[in-house]
């Protein structure tokens, strides 16, 4: 299916009080107008010591390599359930793409600035 597009949205946000950093990602299968799937999923992630990822007045700073590693955790684990859900479904023949690392590098980018 030429038409077929894949969307990818990616958030982030944090739990001050748990030290949890949330990856939040959003995946969509549309066919011209119509979107067929969409999977929406957020990954926690306990990160210790949490000061590496939020400054003392609540200001995310995490390392773009460290935030970069739990992107490719996600999608890599969002690529898995896709696989189970659409499986025995027209959409089986179309998994989710492996994405290049400058696309994800720009997400990040994206994210920090």
């Amino acid at each position: 299916i030429d038409l077929l597009e894949i969307g990818m949205e990616l958030d982030t946000n944090f739990i001050l009080e748990n030290s949890i950093y949330n990856v939040d990602l959003n995946v969509s299968y549309k066919y011209i107008e119509d979107i067929l799937l969409t999977l929406k999923v957020r990954f926690c992630f306990r990160i210790e010591p949490f000061n590496i990822v939020v400054d003392q007045n609540g200001n995310e700073i995490i390392p773009k390599d460290l935030l970069l590693n739990l992107i490719n955790i996600t999608i890599g684990t969002i690529r898995g359930i896709l696989f189970i859900k659409m499986q025995n479904t027209p959409l089986c023949k179309y998994h989710l793409p492996i994405f290049s690392s400058l696309l994800i590098e720009r997400m990040i980018d994206d994210k920090l600035n």
